[in-house]
């Protein structure tokens, strides 16, 4: 499997699975099928409720917890130094493990105020203990979530240790440029969640279902959601997906197995969301 390098000179799978929604013994077995399948990197968080059936898979599967890649978060919502140092330690725990390879900053802000005033002080103060955490070796490599080429700022220039990895929506039709590109120019690996578009809205046509993506697809001979994937890899660093299926899971395998050309990539990087999601009736 294609790893990245992170600033940091740690290596990170660039498919990796998403944990979100797959909680329970639904979760344990999905994430068992995953190892068998062949992966070795897993996105959890303390929100998800996913850690402890992520870490029971891991122990149960036979194979050395050195051969995996897992990241968990620490929740939006704690913006103080002393609940990020309790935070990382209780993931350590449900997990099971002695060290976490990425720990990252869910969001910018606490998700339920958005829209309040301004975190970077919490922000900061959080990655600070995180910094000690990554000094500690109690984590390989810490980064962030979600946030924007402006909240990234306001930690870089004030850190001793630079941010190695920022995880954000990223998909056709929602590329999110300017973080991706400040993010280049700063070493920061770029990992894609949400690559699939989500949960469309109502009226709205799944990203799969875009007759553009469908296009694509066929001319590379992949289905909708492996093109979806392999766009948002190729346009970031690390596509994160999820399901609970052997048959999907062997599909976000082999995207590997295809490149999207520059041209093609420029093109899909183009696509008008508000056009390409309106109306099923526009995609008969």
């Amino acid at each position: 499997m294609k790893n990245v390098l992170l600033n940091n000179g740690v290596s990170i799978p660039a498919i990796g699975f998403g944990t979100w929604t797959l909680q329970g013994e639904r979760g344990y077995r999905a994430f068992r099928q995953a190892i068998e399948c062949g992966f070795r990197h897993f996105d959890t968080a303390e929100s998800y409720d996913t850690e402890i059936e992520l870490g029971r898979a891991i122990r149960d599967s036979g194979v050395a917890r050195e051969e995996f890649f897992i990241t968990s978060k620490l929740p939006g919502e704690f913006k103080a130094y002393e609940i990020a140092k309790a935070t990382l330690e209780q993931s350590l725990e449900r997990l099971g493990m002695d060290y976490l390879d990425l720990y990252i900053i869910h969001a910018p802000w606490p998700w339920e105020e958005q829209d309040s005033p301004d975190w970077a002080e919490g922000n900061l103060a959080a990655w600070h203990a995180m910094s000690e955490g990554y000094k500690a070796q109690k984590m390989r490599a810490i980064g962030l979530s979600n946030f924007s080429y402006a909240d990234i700022e306001r930690i870089w220039d004030r850190c001793e240790i630079k941010p190695m990895l920022n995880q954000i929506r990223l998909h056709i039709g929602h590329v999110a440029a300017s973080t991706v590109r400040y993010c280049k120019e700063h070493g920061i690996a770029v990992s894609a969640w949400s690559p699939l578009g989500g949960a469309p809205l109502r009226g709205k046509v799944a990203l799969p279902e875009w007759v553009t993506v469908k296009t694509y697809a066929k001319k590379y001979g992949v289905t909708p959601q492996q093109l979806c994937l392999r766009f948002a890899m190729q346009y970031g660093d690390i596509v994160i997906g999820r399901t609970g299926s052997e048959k999907h899971m062997l599909a976000n395998l082999a995207i590997e197995n295809f490149t999207i050309s520059d041209a093609d990539m420029l093109a899909l990087s183009q696509i008008d969301p508000y056009w390409q999601g309106g109306e099923k009736s526009l995609f008969a």
